[in-house]
C-alpha cells in the first residue's frame, strides 16, 4: 500500500504557478494565489491551482514554490518541487 502512496506522491506534488495559463507568473497569478491563501481543500475560498504542493491546502509551503517562479515565464506546467517537501509528505503517509 504505501508504494501506491509514494507514487501518489511522486505524481501529485507537481503543479504550476502559472494560474491563469498565461506561461508567465506574475501579479494575476499572485491574486490567485493570495486569495487562496490560508484555505484547506473544502473551504469556499480555496482555489487548487494555488496548492502547488499537492497537500489540499494553501500555506507557506506553497508560498515558497510560488515565489521561486514569481516574474518568471514558465514554458512548462510543472515547477522542481524539493525534496524536502516530498519527503515530508511521504513521511506524512507512511504514518497514516
Amino acid at each position: 500500500m504505501w508504494f501506491w502512496n509514494l507514487l501518489f506522491v511522486a505524481t501529485a506534488v507537481f503543479a504550476s504557478p502559472d494560474c491563469d495559463e498565461d506561461a508567465r507568473v506574475g501579479l494575476s497569478d499572485f491574486i490567485v494565489f493570495a486569495n487562496a491563501f490560508g484555505a484547506a481543500q473544502g473551504d469556499t475560498h480555496c482555489d487548487a491551482r494555488a496548492d502547488l504542493n499537492g497537500d489540499e491546502q494553501v500555506d507557506f509551503d506553497d508560498f515558497v514554490l510560488f515565489s521561486q517562479s514569481f516574474g518568471k515565464e514558465v514554458a512548462s506546467p510543472a515547477v522542481e518541487i524539493p525534496e524536502r517537501f516530498i519527503r515530508r509528505k511521504c513521511t506524512k503517509m507512511l504514518e497514516a
